[in-house]
């Protein structure tokens, strides 16, 4: 647990809802989620593309848009 920045929804009466200044959650994985990412272990087999050509182009025809209007960050 980090003491001093971010994570710490706990000391908080209400529920925090978005908590930006880390990524770390107290709260621990949903459920089921190292069970997927394990599953899917196999299909992941090397760094995406540098610049993301293939992924901006989905989107763009996803969106009826060309691929240089899309910006993938």
């Amino acid at each position: 647990m980090l003491h001093g920045h971010g994570d710490d929804g706990y000391r908080h009466a209400r529920p925090v809802i978005a908590d930006f200044s880390t990524n770390v959650w107290y709260g621990g994985p949903p459920a089921g989620l190292q069970e997927y990412v394990f599953s899917q272990w196999p299909t992941v087999s090397r760094y995406p593309e540098v610049l993301a050509e293939s992924l901006a182009a989905r989107i763009a025809a996803h969106h009826g848009v060309a691929p240089a209007q899309v910006l993938v960050s």
